[in-house]
């Protein structure tokens, strides 16, 4: 399960064990930004590449994770 958390100063995506939430991976962004939504594609590697927006910044963050499938 993928989860994209917003707050300044906790901003963060994460995969979760669907299971008992237990955290997996997580990838924190800088405290001067407040994440929103996110998107998954699916590379032709494997690999998944996870774009994640901004609130008010108007900026994409790009994140890769591997194995997670």
């Amino acid at each position: 399960m993928l989860e994209s958390s917003g707050r300044y100063g906790q901003s963060s995506i994460r995969y979760l064990n669907a299971k008992d939430m237990s955290v997996i991976q997580e990838t924190e962004l800088d405290p001067e930004f407040f994440a929103e939504g996110c998107e998954i594609v699916k590379n032709k590697d494997g690999t998944e590449t996870i774009f994640q927006l901004t609130y008010h910044e108007g900026k994409v963050y790009e994140n890769v994770f591997t194995g997670m499938n």
